[in-house]
């Protein structure tokens, strides 16, 4: 097993997923599918726009998201990448300040 990976489990008390290109199962673009996962959520429309890694994830069509759980299983954290060992990287560092 890759050892940050390990490193992001270790630093995740509770659930840790991995998901890869979601729009893809809908056939939808990057930017279709964080409008539609925004719908109604002001704060999170105000992220795609200014989150540069968002902004990425669109350009690309490139969707890496992960959601993890450091301490209870209702305090998380998501992250959106276009790189997958780059999102463990900093995931874990996420965790660790969490």
């Amino acid at each position: 097993m890759n050892d940050e990976l390990k490193e992001l489990m270790d630093n995740c008390k509770c659930g840790l997923y991995i998901e890869i290109n979601p729009q893809k199962d809908t056939y939808d673009t990057a930017e279709q599918w964080f409008k539609d996962r925004a719908r109604g959520d002001e704060e999170f429309e105000k992220e795609i726009k200014e989150d540069p890694e968002i902004q990425k994830c669109i350009k690309e069509n490139i969707i890496i998201e992960i959601t993890a759980y450091p301490r209870t299983p209702i305090g998380n954290v998501i992250g959106y990448y276009t790189d997958i060992d780059e999102a463990i990287k900093n995931m874990i560092r996420v965790c660790k300040e969490y």
